[in-house]
């Protein structure tokens, strides 16, 4: 059947598939989709032809999420895609500098499921005075599921801003879902939060500062996924200060603790998990935390040198995962697990997507922070502090030159994590890694790692032969009943004929992302 002479019914769900994958760029999309050209993408398919635009015109639910944008012309895409929703529910995001601007999505609020708004602080008044419980007379036609709200952070109005300390979100009993992106709120949240009884997921980034425990208590009796985004003492305020029916499903702890010493952060993590109801689990002493048998983990390493005028220091970002041994995973899922717990990106409160989009509303225990440390002291102070023998997959990112001791670093940290089954090796020198996996000639002594059975690699540094080392080590390890099933390589990594041959022949599974071979 051509493409063109699909039946309605299969284009509608080709269409709304278009339009999901648009909106799910970032796993979080109802808390952060104000890209309009990417959201806005999916319309291309309209403009096929005329059976297409028929169709498409004529459903609804293709019209209901909508970025908006400032101007005549956004007010006028806007009211287009509005006319043919045909009174579905709206999804309503927008983002703009200008106070004012935001007077378009206020007036469609009646109309709203979910609301996104980025903005500066009259902005953010104009749309919670029409949500305040005390708005006269208030408005019952309200009725949002989802909301949230970020300050711009850059900028004259970078100040600190308890604007929004005064406001009640009128009918908040209708909350599933909430995120609020650098206020500062802190002592102030109780009376925001109030009335919230079916509120599930909250998401709180650079908005706690609060060190002590908040009064009066926060009653949130339906909460069970809750992300947070600032120093980990605030975090530990704001967890104490809550008032729950029963254990959360997913916690994150994002912090960025420069001043923070490794093992000062994660006794701090420690004494949140092990007095808190978590996972289904209450644990009350904290040697018995997050049983090795109970759980899976994943961890992300990267370390890169930074110079600060004549000062050179090391920079170390430290991610950690748990879920229960229940939970299915494939070599596809544990890549997304791996790929949430990267913080290169430099908005920190979408580091955890991937992982929060991947578990659902399966348990999970998410845990970041940066360092100005080595990885040796990062490491080691790790495995002091949190029970990493339940990693069962890592990335280590080692950006430092060859010389630099990686293949000892590398074996100091796979010797702490033997269950290890999928390992990544980015940045850096392959060959320390390649070192430290090749197994001794004395075969008394014990290999490595031995249930590793897929091995990344994404990337290598220049001019670095790394391709014989790596067959051998796969060869040798098969010879001692430790064979590698998958090995995967990922970027454009320059090789021979001759080394591409010596690859293909090793007795393992290999993809590779960019085939580029000279």
């Amino acid at each position: 059947m051509a493409p063109l002479s699909l039946p309605a019914e299969l284009l509608m769900i080709i269409f709304e598939e278009c339009v999901s994958y648009a909106h799910a760029h970032d796993g979080l999309a109802w808390q952060f989709h104000v890209c309009k050209h990417r959201c806005l993408s999916w319309i291309r398919v309209t403009h096929v032809c005329r059976h297409w635009r028929s169709v498409a015109l004529e459903h609804p639910r293709l019209w209901s999420s909508i970025v908006m944008a400032p101007g005549r012309r956004g007010k006028r895409l806007t009211e287009a895609m509005i006319a043919r929703s045909a009174g579905a529910r709206l999804s309503l995001s927008f983002s703009s500098k200008k106070a004012g601007d935001e007077s378009n999505l206020i007036q469609h609020l009646g109309y709203a499921k979910e609301v996104v708004l980025r903005g500066y602080s009259k902005s953010f008044m104009s749309l919670l005075g029409e949500l305040d419980a005390r708005h006269d007379p208030p408005r019952q036609d309200i009725l949002l599921e989802s909301l949230s709200l970020t300050h711009f952070r850059a900028g004259p109005h970078r100040s600190v801003n308890n604007s929004i300390s005064g406001c009640r979100i009128f009918n908040g009993s209708k909350l599933r879902r909430l995120h609020l992106g650098f206020f500062t709120l802190g002592r102030h949240l109780p009376g925001f939060l109030e009335g919230m009884t079916n509120l599930q997921e909250l998401s709180l980034s650079s908005t706690i500062y609060q060190s002590q425990p908040i009064e009066p208590k926060i009653s949130l009796p339906s909460l069970l996924r809750l992300h947070m985004e600032d120093p980990v003492h605030c975090c530990k305020a704001f967890i104490d200060s809550l008032d729950l029916s029963r254990p959360l499903d997913y916690i994150g702890i994002d912090s960025i603790n420069r001043g923070t010493e490794v093992s000062a952060f994660f006794l701090a993590v420690r004494e949140i998990l092990s007095s808190y109801h978590v996972m289904g689990m209450t644990v009350s002493n904290p040697s018995t935390l997050l049983d090795s048998a109970q759980y899976h983990s994943a961890l992300y390493i990267k370390s890169e040198r930074h110079a600060s005028g004549c000062l050179l220091f090391c920079r170390t970002t430290v991610s950690v995962a748990y879920w229960p041994v229940d939970v299915a995973h494939t070599a596809q899922g544990i890549a997304h697990v791996t790929s949430g717990l990267d913080a290169s990106s430099d908005r920190a409160e979408i580091a955890p997507a991937a992982l929060s989009a991947l578990l659902e509303s399966c348990p999970a225990t998410f845990i970041r922070s940066v360092f100005r440390s080595n990885f040796v002291n990062v490491s080691s102070k790790l495995f002091n502090n949190l029970p990493v023998q339940s990693v069962i997959c890592a990335v280590i990112d080692d950006s430092f030159s060859a010389n630099d001791n990686i293949k000892e670093r590398t074996e100091v940290l796979l010797s702490e994590i033997p269950s290890l089954q999928h390992l990544e090796i980015g940045r850096g020198s392959l060959l320390g890694a390649i070192d430290a996996l090749h197994p001794a000639n004395d075969p008394s002594e014990d290999i490595l790692v031995p249930q590793i059975t897929h091995l990344v690699l994404s990337s290598v540094w220049k001019k670095e032969v790394w391709v014989y080392p790596l067959v051998s080590c796969i060869i040798a390890r098969a010879e001692r009943g430790y064979p590698l099933q998958q090995l995967s390589v990922r970027g454009r990594m320059k090789i021979t004929a001759e080394e591409w041959k010596a690859l293909q022949e090793v007795p393992v599974t290999l993809s590779w992302d960019d085939v580029s071979y000279s």
